[in-house]
């Protein structure tokens, strides 16, 4: 725990950020297998962890049972599950051209959603990576086909007592994503509609996308359920250590000031010292925000 810090923010991190690393030239496998991820974060301080690739195959129900157990006897909580989309449909999930495809979407997703409930997550983030150029439709029917899929899932979610937080990206893996930026992802929620249905703010993706982060934080508001924090030169999301190339204090005094309750979630993609690269960036945060 962070001590008295840990009550205004409580802090998290991803269990990938000591998971393989994939790129177009080379691979290297995991530092950790997510089991013993989710053990260095209790020894590392953090208060949670994220969850990655959360579905029925990568957790089927006897290790949901010890998964939920370990993540409770180390004292931890689950921040967020992630539900990926983009492996099982690299040429479009939510807005696929076929009918049955986009079924399937909303099928997965809602399965992924019931083991992130039995494993004691409160909420599962969403982000269409592969939903965008080139679309397979013209613009504003494939958007319809995404409110639509949404509308499904905040639907399921709220049946079983979750929220769902959308997460939006420039490009990668597609060229342009659909939820491109803040503007699109606030669009996407005005139309989908449901309140249990709100905004991952991922701090790279916002500078990747030229966006100011205190002005994204206060159009998101009441909206906003999630933070993803990571560092990049505004050109690529490069998931560096948190204030390595920006300051973030003024974001922290944003997100203060419209009271935002959730976790502050590190989204690390470090090649060789995952635990470096978070003990690293949680010092920063903690330093950084008794500042305030």
């Amino acid at each position: 725990m962070l001590g008295g810090f840990a009550r205004l923010w409580k802090i998290a991190a991803g269990d990938w950020i000591w998971g393989p690393r994939i790129t177009r030239f080379f691979s290297l496998p995991a530092k950790l297998p997510p089991e013993k991820a989710i053990e260095r974060i209790a020894e590392l301080g953090f208060d949670g962890v994220e969850l990655g690739w959360t579905s029925p195959d990568a957790y089927p129900p006897e290790k949901v049972k010890n998964v939920s157990k370990k993540i409770e006897d180390l004292g931890l909580e689950i921040a967020n599950a992630y539900i990926d989309t983009c492996n099982k449909w690299p040429l479009g999930a939510f807005t696929n051209p076929k009918e049955d495809v986009r079924r399937g979407v909303v099928s997965y997703v809602k399965d992924c959603m019931d083991v992130a409930k039995e494993l004691g997550s409160k909420m599962v983030n969403l982000w269409p990576g592969t939903d965008g150029v080139p679309l397979k439709a013209p613009y504003w029917t494939a958007w319809g086909w995404m409110v639509q899929g949404l509308q499904e899932c905040a639907d399921h979610a709220k049946d079983i007592g979750i929220k769902v937080s959308l997460e939006y990206k420039l490009k990668e893996p597609s060229l342009f994503l659909l939820l491109s930026n803040s503007d699109a992802l606030l669009r996407m929620l005005d139309d989908v509609g449901k309140e249990g249905m709100g905004a991952t703010l991922d701090t790279g993706h916002a500078f990747q996308a030229k966006e100011h982060l205190p002005t994204v934080v206060q159009k998101f508001s009441k909206k906003l359920f999630h933070v993803h924090l990571d560092d990049n030169y505004s050109d690529w999301d490069d998931d560096l250590i948190v204030g390595s190339v920006h300051n973030f204090k003024e974001f922290f005094k944003a997100l203060k000031e419209v009271g935002y309750e959730g976790y502050l979630s590190l989204d690390l993609w470090p090649i060789e010292d995952p635990d470096g690269a978070a003990v690293r960036s949680k010092e920063y945060i903690t330093r950084l925000i008794k500042s305030i």
